[in-house]
């Protein structure tokens, strides 16, 4: 959780196509887009790197201009619907619609003395009439690390060397591919599997050579299927269709189904004298309607803009004139006070806080959908209310609980102020749990009998020190044991 790839982002993706569209952007969320040529039916291209370590990107015109490169060509039969991609001393054969295994990219820093290596997989799109081909996000190489991805540093290679490559990064759907359309749901999905297949290889190689002590395996696979295809299964949902629903309802719930089978055979490894415990953090809900939480509070005078005729058109509140704004929210559940002494340009004072605090609550929770006639805000506390100890001055003043359905949009997480207060949810990223915790209870199951009528989240850590043997009463640990 938190690996980048070998860029430093959270997972950029390159794809290379010689179709030409007026809205086909060369750099999108999550990914770059390179229009190539494809001449007698070869294709030659670039991948790019990181940053070159010796090349000052301000004195280049493009970010690619100071990156590391490597370059690969790609042969198209003009015939069969079937590539050959060369990169190095490597060909990868590839029908249209196939992933390639991962593989291994060298990029040279100072020819033949210093190099680092990544890995990726190709996905042959299309070969006629147009040439489309996806690269997946360039991921550190786990037989070679970049940079330090596991403790101690030697597993990642360690893994490598027992189960093969495997993708480094967090969180490797690439959701950015199927928001953008880059990736189609069906492609989506096949690599998704691809995820799933090497997850599951990790896991029970460890547990399979497991004595004792604590395993613990995450599957980000479920959470990413919810966030993508709850537009499925809702009806209610803006991009639903009938077409849709009966061909992509089943894809959450065939998922359960292959977790049910993977918790069958971790049951027939275990023994009795081994707990088990699945548990998540959250559950999950539908994301229908975007909430513009900056435009509501701006029509409620707690925000004023420097123009009100450009609205809508800057973000990062390049447009809010600070002087005369008392609150703003930044991320998806937070709303901060502009107070004075504590923020750059502060206007309400310490007397002031508690008052415009409740006026906010207020407001907020007053708020009715004009398209809905439902309020889309449930819950509005104060971070006191929440959170406790030292760190407390370091929480949002008010923190957002979003009613079944809602969530903060697109635009308010990043500073922007829409015009319209509550609009429609048209991404694939249908489905969220950034809402109030009550709509979206998480699960745990366990062969052990749970003795707490409620269980939560901070309950599993005192559950495993009292399993072994480590008492927890005396610590400030908030958590009942489970067992």
């Amino acid at each position: 959780m938190g690996t980048p790839d070998i860029l430093g982002t959270q997972g950029t993706f390159s794809f290379y196509t010689t179709y030409r569209s007026a809205g086909l952007k060369e750099t999108i969320g999550g990914g770059r887009i390179y229009s190539v040529e494809l001449k007698d039916g070869k294709c030659d291209a670039v991948l790019y790197g990181p940053q070159h370590p010796y090349i000052n990107p301000l004195k280049c015109k493009s970010l690619e201009e100071s990156s590391l490169k490597t370059p690969f060509t790609v042969y198209v039969d003009s015939v069969n619907d079937v590539a050959k991609i060369v990169i190095g001393d490597q060909e990868i054969i590839l029908n249209q619609g196939e992933f390639s295994d991962f593989v291994k990219v060298r990029f040279s820093i100072l020819p033949f003395l210093q190099s680092m290596s990544a890995i990726c997989r190709f996905y042959l799109k299309e070969c006629h009439p147009h040439f489309k081909l996806y690269v997946s996000p360039l991921n550190i190489d786990p037989s070679d690390p970049a940079m330090p991805i596991s403790a101690p540093a030697t597993y990642a290679e360690e893994l490598f060397k027992a189960i093969g490559f495997f993708y480094t990064q967090n969180m490797p759907p690439d959701t950015k591919a199927l928001e953008h359309g880059i990736l189609t749901d069906d492609e989506f999905l096949e690599q998704m599997h691809l995820v799933f297949e090497e997850e599951k290889r990790s896991m029970f190689h460890e547990l399979n050579r497991f004595d004792k002590g604590v395993q613990f395996h995450y599957f980000n696979i479920l959470d990413q299927t919810c966030h993508t295809f709850w537009r499925a299964m809702d009806s209610a949902h803006p991009l639903y269709t009938e077409e849709l629903g009966a061909k992509y309802g089943k894809t959450i719930e065939n998922l359960y189904r292959e977790f049910d089978q993977v918790i069958g055979k971790v049951m027939e490894i275990t023994d009795n004298d081994t707990a088990v415990v699945i548990m998540s953090d959250h559950g999950f809900t539908s994301f229908r309607r975007g909430v513009n939480l900056n435009t509501l509070l701006l029509k409620n005078g707690f925000i004023a803009l420097i123009d009100p005729s450009i609205q809508g058109e800057t973000e990062f509140f390049e447009n809010v004139d600070w002087d005369r704004t008392r609150a703003y929210n930044l991320g998806i559940n937070a709303v901060y006070i502009n107070l004075f002494e504590r923020e750059p340009n502060g206007v309400v004072l310490e007397e002031e806080y508690d008052d415009v605090c409740e006026e906010i609550r207020t407001v907020l929770l007053s708020f009715v959908d004009p398209q809905t006639g439902r309020h889309p805000i449930k819950h509005v506390a104060r971070r006191e209310e929440i959170y406790s100890g030292p760190n407390v001055v370091n929480a949002p003043d008010l923190i957002i609980g979003y009613e079944d359905g809602y969530r903060a949009s697109w635009e308010t997480i990043l500073g922007k102020i829409p015009k319209e207060t509550v609009v429609d949810n048209v991404s694939p990223w249908s489905g969220d749990h950034c809402v109030y915790f009550g709509i979206v209870p998480g699960i745990v199951v366990s062969n052990r009998k749970i003795s707490l009528d409620n269980p939560t989240l901070i309950d599993i850590a005192p559950a495993i020190l009292k399993y072994y043997g480590i008492d927890t009463e005396k610590t400030e640990m908030e958590g009942k044991p489970l067992f």
